[in-house]
């Protein structure tokens, strides 16, 4: 099959689930299909000077995988100009994809549903199957409910959510959620992210040095993205909480509120940041933590899911979610003893939760669970492709 992978920006953007299109993308090509990437040019994660760099129309082979780039309208990294881009690149991919001879295209939610508008209308004039792998859910996880802008975009969200042939969902949340705006449950599929392995490809990412890691104490880290929808505050609160103690918070990798980290940080001699590091370096930090922390604001649960969580639960060590405590998620950590789960509201929920961790760390240590293996994984995308295979046999008989 002739697959398209069209997204707002790919390598290489410091994108978190890069990892997981490569994994896949190798995958497919293996099984005999061919994997194309349409996308702008990178820029999320990127300095202004390498933004400028890759600001242009541009070919190249990765692993097997053609990927097409072209020239954006952002010029730097801000939400605001990424946001603009969104619009410009729906409407820019919609027309560079009509000139190409597809049977499967893959989107993820990245730009959000909301902005593939366009794009997702020229794919069925084309009559081209459509599969959304769907991460996190705009504008659900960025606006407020009652909110006149929440309804006019959820609105139309659903009506885009809805013309997709299949939904890969991430998490039981996301597709109970899904299942609730009234998505027909029969085009919903549940696939995990799994771990990302030793040596997978850095894209130059500058090694960061980890000498200064405390292995003295006890080690509580947060790994990820450093976002408006990670509770940052709270966990910066939590360390203060510590700060006689002998807990050492370490805070790793890169986003909007990493300047409120590095302040903190300075004023906490318990705090230490990290701001980049390699997939490797990553991989041992999540081993080499006592806990590992995965935190969303409230109810951000039903809409997103930790991209880290397989990472969380291959390091075999505590984990600490910061989650709604009605969630599967929390559900699914707690059944399966790999950690504790916390108020996201409450700090002294969250410290509770902490504390009990500490205080008996080897009942949360060494628990795994195979439902995010790549292997299994890779299993559940190789029957959706098997099942359009089989769609597009059908439709060739008829038509002859």
């Amino acid at each position: 099959m002739k697959i398209a992978f069209i997204t707002a920006e790919f390598l290489p953007a410091r994108i978190s689930s890069s990892y997981i299109y490569e994994d896949l993308f190798t995958h497919l090509i293996k099984q005999g299909h061919s994997v194309d990437v349409y996308c702008s040019n990178p820029i999320k994660g990127l300095s202004s000077r390498e933004i400028k760099k890759f600001n242009k129309d541009s070919q190249y082979n990765h692993k097997g995988i053609n990927i097409h780039t072209f020239r954006s309208l952002a010029t730097t990294n801000s939400y605001w100009m990424r946001l603009f881009n969104y619009i410009f690149v729906g409407i820019k991919l919609s027309k560079k994809i009509k000139k190409i001879d597809i049977d499967c295209a893959i989107l993820p939610s990245f730009p959000p549903v909301f902005f593939q508008r366009q794009l997702l209308k020229r794919l069925h004039k084309m009559k081209v199957t459509t599969i959304l792998n769907l991460h996190d859910l705009f504008p659900d996880n960025s606006l407020r409910k009652d909110s006149l802008l929440y309804k006019v975009m959820n609105f139309y969200n659903v009506k885009n959510l809805c013309s997709f042939d299949f939904i890969v969902s991430i998490s039981d949340d996301i597709s109970d959620t899904l299942i609730s705006k009234g998505v027909d449950i029969s085009k919903i599929r549940r696939i995990n992210l799994w771990e990302f392995s030793y040596s997978s490809n850095n894209y130059d990412v500058e090694e960061t040095s980890l000498d200064s890691f405390d292995s003295t104490k006890f080690n509580v880290c947060y790994i990820g993205n450093i976002g408006r929808y990670q509770n940052i505050s709270m966990l910066l609160d939590l360390a203060d909480s510590f700060e006689s103690d002998d807990t050492n918070f370490v805070f790793v990798g890169d986003g909007p509120l990493k300047q409120m980290v590095i302040r903190r940080a300075q004023n906490n001699k318990n705090i230490q940041y990290f701001e980049r590091v390699t997939y490797d370096q990553a991989l041992c930090l999540y081993r080499q933590s006592d806990v590992n922390i995965i935190s969303l604001n409230n109810n951000v649960i039903f809409t997103a899911c930790p991209s880290k969580t397989s990472n969380c639960i291959g390091a075999k060590k505590p984990i600490l979610a910061i989650v709604n405590m009605e969630s599967k998620y929390a559900q699914m950590i707690l059944d399966h003893k790999l950690g504790l789960v916390a108020d996201p509201t409450s700090i002294s929920s969250i410290m509770d939760a902490l504390c009990k961790i500490k205080d008996d760390v080897s009942e949360y240590t060494g628990h795994y669970v195979d439902f995010y293996e790549k292997s299994i994984n890779l299993k559940k995308w190789n029957e959706i492709m098997i099942c359009l295979e089989k769609h597009l046999k059908n439709e060739k008989k008829e038509k002859y």
